[in-house]
């Protein structure tokens, strides 16, 4: 065992399953990328493929609470990959002042008809708001688990649990991807996704629910004569970090659910695309820009 060895994440089954796809898919482009008969629209595929992966490894770091940049991609000579801590780090310098930065890539409106361009979008919204509801999750559970008597925060981060959660499951006229019953029911979790749901409606609408027991009542003296009134409430549920750890289980299983179907619209994004001339899709002029980073991006490099 080599002492000296950067320090390596490691994995659940659901974060090697969520990255290795896109590591495939990497692989799979840069030896399209390589060929003889390469053009600059594999080169595109190519990057585009490395941005998604990034991604991926973003969003398994961040839910760990750990910063994206101190952290990178690495392969091993039969294949296997792994995520290290970089060593060695050094601040990048400030930019001389008055240096101009690079162009970057330009971005162009996809060319795909608006149903397809809706549910990529969507799509895309419900993954981030699925992602962040883990984090959040997670940060209620700690606090509980450590005991933080912390009301406000707790109270924080649980009504911000459950908006951000019935969100990515109210569908309106304006949404074409949300989650479906069918997609909690196949997570298992049916039961606890209505419990939820009426959670939320009582922290938004005090509706009147099964949950709590509230009333109005009056203090009597020992003359009998009324000294004023009070308000009683009694709530006859609390969330437990038992219970915040499998609703959180159950939204990652939602997570990657989502991310597979994003992936399938992205994949028919770029295959309308393609099939249109370049010079069309430029026509309109672009709709941002992507910054170059080539500094910051995680290095993938082979073992010896």
């Amino acid at each position: 065992m080599n002492v000296n060895a950067p320090e390596r994440l490691d994995l659940s089954e659901e974060e090697r399953g969520l990255i290795d796809a896109m590591v495939r898919r990497v692989a799979e482009a840069k030896s399209a990328a390589l060929a003889a008969d390469a053009t600059e629209r594999t080169q595109m595929a190519l990057a585009h493929a490395t941005g998604r992966l990034q991604g991926r490894m973003d969003t398994v770091l961040l839910r760990r609470h750990l910063k994206t940049a101190e952290w990178r991609l690495g392969h091993q000579t039969d294949g296997a990959w792994y995520i290290e801590r970089k060593v060695n780090l050094t601040p990048t310098p400030p930019a001389p002042q008055g240096a101009s930065l690079p162009p970057g890539q330009p971005i162009y409106r996809a060319p795909v008809d608006k149903n397809l361009r809706r549910r990529t979008i969507n799509a895309g919204s419900v993954a981030r708001d699925l992602g962040f509801l883990v984090s959040v999750l997670d940060r209620l559970a700690t606090l509980i688990e450590d005991g933080s008597d912390d009301f406000v925060l707790r109270q924080a981060f649980f009504s911000t649990a459950l908006v951000t959660y019935v969100r990515t499951r109210n569908p309106d006229k304006r949404q074409a991807y949300w989650v479906t019953d069918k997609m909690v029911e196949d997570c298992g979790g049916t039961e606890l996704d209505d419990y939820v749901r009426g959670v939320r409606d009582k922290h938004v609408a005090h509706s009147i629910n099964a949950m709590e027991q509230t009333d109005v009542g009056v203090l009597i003296g020992e003359k009998h004569d009324v000294l004023g009134t009070v308000l009683t409430h009694v709530s006859l549920t609390e969330w437990q970090p038992a219970d915040l750890r499998r609703f959180q289980a159950i939204v990652q299983r939602l997570a990657a659910r989502v991310e597979t179907d994003l992936d399938a619209l992205q994949d028919s994004v770029e295959a309308a695309a393609r099939a249109v001339p370049v010079s069309v899709i430029e026509r309109d002029g672009p709709i941002g820009m992507k910054a170059p980073a080539s500094g910051e991006l995680r290095q993938e490099r082979a073992d010896n």
